[in-house]
């Protein structure tokens, strides 16, 4: 029945010519250049989706917009900013997989934390008067980095070109 019903979704075949017994389960492929029993060159697309892995980038401005006010929430009652550590993972460890926060004292004395596993790495670094929240991530595996930076002063904004995951 699957090999009928696939036989007409392709437009090719009879009904049945795979259900012989001992023969071949699978169902018939449409007549194509590549070798039998193959795939066309043309079904497999190795390079991944732009627009997930835009989407899945997206994580970083997106928190980084969310540090920045607990930054400045933090300069309001405490007159100063606080520094927080590469969390939850070194660059190093980065990929599209997403990781878990876990308990970081100087992100929990910002009174920041992200609402679910993250596909990037975050810090804050303290400069005279302002600070650098960065964002990294490498959601495409191809270890290069995107890298996205807000400060007192700016919304979070993309440092890598737009072709950096």
């Amino acid at each position: 029945m699957l090999a009928a019903v696939a036989a007409v979704a392709v437009g090719c075949g009879s009904a049945g010519q795979n259900d012989t017994p001992g023969g071949d389960d699978s169902a018939p492929t449409e007549s194509t250049d590549s070798e039998p029993g193959k795939a066309p060159s043309s079904a497999i697309d190795p390079s991944p989706d732009p627009d997930r892995l835009a989407l899945e980038r997206a994580e970083v401005p997106w928190l980084l917009s969310q540090i920045r006010a607990a930054e400045l929430t933090y300069m309001e009652i405490h007159g100063t900013f606080l520094g927080a550590s590469v969390a939850p993972r070194p660059d190093s460890s980065l990929d599209a997989t997403p990781a878990d926060w876990g308990d970081p004292v100087d992100w929990e004395d910002l009174g920041w934390t992200p609402p679910a596993p993250v596909r990037g790495d975050y810090q804050v670094a303290i400069r005279e008067g302002d600070f650098d929240a960065l964002g990294h991530s490498d959601v495409d595996d191809d270890e290069r980095i995107a890298v996205y930076r807000a400060t007192s002063t700016t919304d979070p904004e993309r440092l890598t070109n737009g072709a950096t995951y």
